[in-house]
């Protein structure tokens, strides 16, 4: 009762041993190590979340970005993540079993578009005054390319039953952590041939800055791509050791995989945004529902597959996303990982239009306090792990799931009190509490889920599991920003509050009254 996999598979699962280096090889010669794919996925997720450093600081340095346009950098990147995580999951993949190697060549790829990333990120931040849309162009596509490595990563890792799936996944939210721990110090120190900003309030983890001080915002871009041109060193480097296995003729095809994929995505996750988008922040001003806009995004997406499949071509893909729990799990995952990621890209503008301002007495800063709930959130996933292989993995999501509620509708409370007092410091704690149960909830149902699924589960339906919970980003951040523009931030957690309760019904549906053996994916 209460697992998501059959007696059978969790034997399998304790039974089996972890192979840390068995990964694809990109022509048989020799397996990527596990360190080297974990260490792009840290990248990835890095660069993708420092838009929320980036965010802050536009409001701190006076930038002129209004509150909805610094939201909308966040709500971008979540759409350009989860866009490009699914045409690249669901049309990227080499025509012929012998070409499936390319996958490695693709992460080359991947890895060299982080790499231009960065460095016009690095630019742009040395100039910081620029119109909006430079800057929403660039955070849609850091989203691509951390959606990209995301799903490439996914095809690369180890897939077979039993054997455990954590080191990348966690990396990349580590590379959050890092991010907010390290970016607010490191933007203290010269960076030669780059602007320099003087600020009118800000922090690190752990003191407030005097205002006047000077930061180098540069230091944002010039980071996450210092560390991608070291992978890209490492990836060539294994491409030596097996003789320079990849050919022209290789790295074309598998350039012509990727990009095709990667410019598909982007351009649907560009038209979305400008249709969601108010006018006042760059968008068309139709706000269509979220939900519909989603749903639509997704099925265009998927529309090259089918199109395959009526043709006679053979479409692994399809039959996955033909079981009913392909779309259960799908829920559940952004009810985990989407949370846990929308509300750490989240959490540090939220703090920021609440309880911060220039005059705000006695208040040491947001990054403070912007690196602690991410870090909880990953340090309690053991608990997620040993409560699913104590009582099941779907019963220990049902009891996040309960705490996931009450988090909401606590974080509701304080928000709402906030919202309408002259000193709204004095409700911090308690909206502190709030979201720190939604980040512990989050990160035990994330690993309660993962610790089951990955027993059974493809790469495919790993990849798709990693796109939706992309979406949450860009769902969770959106949501947030619209109600709190508006005064009402209390409706957006409110609304959280119900996704939560239809996630609990869904799985108390489908899992909790009995084991179901159809997760097989």
């Amino acid at each position: 009762m209460g697992s998501f996999m059959p007696t059978t598979e969790r034997i399998r699962l304790r039974q089996s041993d972890y192979q840390s280096s068995a990964l694809a090889s990109d022509c048989g010669v020799q397996s990527l190590p596990l360190w080297f794919v974990a260490g792009v996925h840290f990248a990835g997720f890095g660069l993708w979340f420092c838009w929320t450093l980036v965010a802050v600081h536009l409001h701190h340095v006076g930038a002129g970005l209004a509150f909805m346009e610094r939201f909308s950098l966040l709500a971008i990147s979540g759409l350009g993540a989860g866009c490009v995580g699914l045409t690249l999951s669901l049309g990227a993949h080499p025509a012929r079993r012998e070409e499936s190697g390319e996958y490695g060549v693709m992460l080359g790829w991947s890895l060299f578009t982080l790499l231009l990333l960065s460095c016009g990120l690095t630019w742009l931040l040395s100039h910081v005054v620029a119109p909006v849309w430079q800057w929403q162009g660039l955070a849609l596509l850091c989203g691509a390319g951390a959606g990209a490595s995301s799903a490439l990563v996914h095809q690369l890792r180890p897939h077979s039953r039993g054997q455990r799936r954590v080191g990348a996944s966690d990396a990349a939210h580590w590379g959050i952590v890092m991010g907010l721990l390290v970016l607010p110090l490191l933007v203290l120190l010269p960076l030669p041939s780059q602007g320099v900003v003087s600020v009118l309030w800000t922090s690190h983890f752990f003191a407030r800055l005097a205002p006047g001080t000077d930061l180098w915002l540069a230091w944002s871009g010039a980071f996450w791509g210092a560390i991608t041109v070291l992978l890209l060193a490492c990836w060539l480097r294994h491409q030596r050791r097996g003789s320079w296995c990849v050919s022209v003729p290789v790295a074309v095809r598998s350039g012509w995989y990727f990009y095709r994929a990667f410019f598909f995505g982007l351009t649907l996750a560009a038209l979305g945004a400008w249709l969601v988008l108010p006018s006042s922040a760059g968008g068309s001003g139709l706000v269509p529902p979220k939900e519909l806009l989603l749903a639509v995004l997704i099925a265009i997406a998927l529309a090259p597959m089918l199109l395959s499949a009526r043709g006679g071509r053979q479409t692994p893909s399809l039959d996955h996303l033909r079981r009913v729990d392909t779309w259960v799990l799908a829920l559940l995952w952004v009810m985990s990982q989407g949370s846990f990621l929308g509300l750490a890209a989240a959490f540090p503008l939220t703090v920021e239009r609440l309880f911060v301002g220039s005059a705000a007495p006695g208040y040491p800063g947001v990054f403070v306090y912007a690196w602690m709930l991410p870090l909880l959130g990953i340090l309690v996933r053991p608990l997620g792990t040993w409560g699913s292989a104590r009582w099941g993995g779907a019963l220990t999501t049902q009891i996040c799931i309960v705490i996931m509620v009450a988090a909401s509708v606590a974080a509701a409370y304080w928000v709402y009190q906030a919202q309408g007092s002259a000193q709204p410091a004095r409700y911090f704690s308690g909206f502190m509490l709030g979201f720190a149960l939604l980040f512990v909830a989050a990160g035990v149902a994330q690993s309660a889920l993962a610790r089951d699924v990955e027993a059974v589960a493809s790469s495919r339906a790993w990849v798709w599991l990693s796109a939706m919970a992309a979406f949450g980003v860009f769902y969770i951040c959106l949501t947030l920003a619209e109600q709190l523009e508006r005064g009402k931030g209390v409706q957006a957690l409110a609304g959280f509050a119900l996704f939560y309760a239809l996630c609990g019904v869904t799985n108390v549906w489908r899992y909790v009254r009995g084991p179901r053996s159809a997760l097989a994916l």
